[in-house]
């Protein structure tokens, strides 16, 4: 089951692959799915090179290095991506703690059947069914996880790709532009670094570390769900804003067109006082017989009139 080629084992590879391919693979769909990438094929072939350099070198890491590592390679396809820098960045660092969270039914499920605290490779070789479940249901959670963050990021982070905000409440890559959401994600990278610290750094042989870490996702969750609910409060505001500037200059062309119209009819009920006035001169000289009179009056009128 080792795998082994000459003096190369290529056991920890295949582990690496089966746990951290599909996750990877996963993610990196959830994050096209919400901001679609320039150009498809790039992005596909830079995650999957970069997947390829995580599994032939992560068995050689520490965990410290790990974690910095991977945080780098799974941040660099974010620049394939389209909308709003600050959107790609609270993408990266919610999904982040989302795939710990998606980990921690995985770990404790190997707690309980291993007993072992650290899922090394020593322990995997000789777990090996175990591993595999473990697999199985990190997986499963990181599919159903990435599912419904899909869902909320389509809503609360990509919107419309011109940068203009729909007046039918969609939300928009501007709406992000405030530096005031720059603070979450940082909080994120921050609190995620001590779940990291405590649970590569920290841990003792007994399972006490797992409740601690529980304990730090829940704030990073906490962040995570404040922080969509205010993208969405602000998003809503602006769609709100947008809506109330649109009637409001719809109102002034109304008010403009009306007084137009009350201009003309004002006009025209001049005209239309003229002309019987007019129609009484005339009638009156053709009473009298003057019609050389009547005639040249109403060429004086049409003169009038036409001029006017």
């Amino acid at each position: 089951m080792t795998g082994a080629i000459g003096q190369f084992d290529i056991f920890p590879h295949l582990m690496v692959l089966a746990s951290g391919g599909s996750s990877n693979l996963i993610y990196a769909w959830a994050l096209a799915a919400i901001f679609p990438p320039k150009q498809v094929w790039a992005y596909w072939v830079l995650q999957c090179a970069l997947i390829m350099v995580f599994v032939i070198f992560k068995p050689y890491w520490s965990p410290e290095c790990t974690i910095f590592l991977g945080t780098i390679i799974l941040a660099i396809p974010l620049v394939c991506l389209s909308g709003s820098l600050v959107a790609r960045i609270v993408a990266f660092a919610s999904s982040q703690v989302l795939m710990f969270f998606a980990e921690l039914p995985c770990g404790l499920y190997w707690v309980a059947a291993t007993g072992a605290p650290v899922m090394s490779m020593e322990m995997t070789r000789i777990h090996l069914s175990d591993y595999l479940v473990t697999i199985i249901i990190h997986t499963t959670f990181i599919a159903v996880t990435f599912f419904l963050f899909v869902k909320v990021g389509r809503k609360c982070l990509r919107g419309s790709q011109s940068g203009k905000t729909s007046l039918q409440g969609g939300v928009v890559p501007d709406s992000l532009r405030g530096g005031a959401f720059i603070c979450f994600p940082a909080a994120q990278f921050v609190l995620l670094s001590g779940l990291l610290w405590v649970a590569f750094v920290v841990v003792s042989d007994d399972i006490s570390y797992m409740i601690i870490t529980c304990s730090v996702f829940l704030v990073c969750l906490a962040v995570d769900v404040f922080m969509f609910i205010q993208i969405q409060r602000y998003a809503e505001t602006r769609s709100l804003t947008m809506q109330a500037d649109g009637l409001k200059e719809r109102a002034e062309d109304y008010l403009a067109a009306a007084s137009s119209m009350q201009v003309e009819l004002q006009g025209a009920a001049r005209l239309r006082h003229d002309l019987r006035n007019h129609l009484q001169v005339v009638e009156g000289l053709c009473e009298r017989g003057e019609t050389a009179e009547a005639r040249a009056y109403l060429n004086e009128a049409a003169k009038m009139l036409k001029d006017s």
